[in-house]
């Protein structure tokens, strides 16, 4: 020992866990690049979500470099408002993430059984997307992919953003410098167009994309406010704005910026949309402070202290 009573030892390190560590209950669904299902680890009794990645896919489709973006960010952005990855390990055949539980499932499955929102959930949901938004940009983090399948409920009835797959992160001088090169050390194992470099296809789910992405611009954090206004529209209304048979012609509809409302929506959440829904980024409305302070907020605690969750666990709950 020195004389600070420190020991020479040296530190043991926690043994990876393996899938036998693990008994797998049920299917979750899919997740980007992978099948989640729910996990108990034998050890604890603890619950949590288990990724398995097909090392094999991985090849085939050249994704490696999405799949070590997803785990550098959920690293670097571990806290309120994302899901916790927990740890990695690996088998010959599969790349395994073992990640929180969010126990309530998919923003997508309440949406489905609940038809549309009453306002005062709108608000809830809306806001949480908010804070989270805030919170990743930052860090200089544009999500991409921002959707009610890509929003998690969990136990307390608080959302939680997954799916940081096909992330950009954009570089804010004297914060997220490492976060930055740790991403760069991916450069090598993916295209010329992807992280740092100018996007020059359009990456998320059609309804939800920016104007601006489709015609080959790179992706800033105006397109996750334009996210915004769609989840909005569809929690409101229980319809997409802009939507039709196909992409092409959805994207057509994007383009225009053209949706209608109902006649009965609240005119604070009609004038909201109507500010995030702007085909022009720079005509958007992508200021935080001026978001939050909006009259469709009123009476909202913002923070991320324990609040009353208006989602109606009787809908949560699976069906018997």
């Amino acid at each position: 020992m020195d004389s600070c009573g420190a020991s020479d030892q040296p530190v043991t390190e926690k043994p990876k866990k393996t899938l036998s560590d693990f008994e797998i209950l049920e299917s979750l669904g899919e997740g980007a690049f992978g099948e989640v299902s729910k996990a108990k680890l034998r050890e604890t009794g603890e619950f949590f979500a288990l990724k398995s990645i097909d090392k094999a896919f991985i090849t085939k489709h050249g994704v490696a470099h999405h799949v070590m973006r997803e785990k550098i960010l959920l690293n670097e952005l571990k806290g309120e408002g994302v899901i916790s990855l927990i740890e990695t390990f690996q088998d010959a055949k599969t790349l395994y993430f073992v990640l929180e539980l969010a126990s309530h499932g998919e923003l997508s499955r309440y949406l489905r059984r609940r038809g549309k929102l009453s306002l005062e959930e709108t608000r809830f949901c809306a806001k949480e997307v908010v804070q989270i938004l805030e919170r990743i940009h930052s860090f200089g983090v544009v999500h991409r992919d921002l959707k009610p399948e890509n929003l998690l409920i969990d136990s307390r009835k608080r959302l939680k953003l997954i799916d940081f797959g096909t992330a950009e992160v954009r570089h804010l001088p004297n914060h997220n410098d490492q976060l930055f090169e740790d991403l760069a050390g991916l450069r090598g194992s993916e295209p010329e167009d992807s992280d740092l470099q100018p996007q020059k296809s359009f990456v998320g789910t059609a309804a939800y994309v920016a104007p601006e992405t489709i015609d080959g611009h790179r992706a800033e954090f105006a397109s996750d406010f334009w996210a915004l206004g769609v989840l909005l529209c569809l929690m409101l209304t229980g319809s997409l704005p802009f939507s039709d048979k196909n992409d092409f012609l959805t994207f057509e509809k994007i383009r225009s910026g053209k949706f209608s409302l109902p006649d009965d929506i609240d005119p604070q959440a009609a004038d909201l949309l109507h500010r995030l829904l702007k085909v022009d980024p720079l005509l958007r409305l992508t200021d935080f402070s001026v978001l939050k302070a909006h009259p469709f907020f009123e009476g909202q605690i913002w923070g991320w202290e324990d609040t009353e969750s208006p989602l109606c666990l009787e809908i949560l709950s699976p069906p018997t």
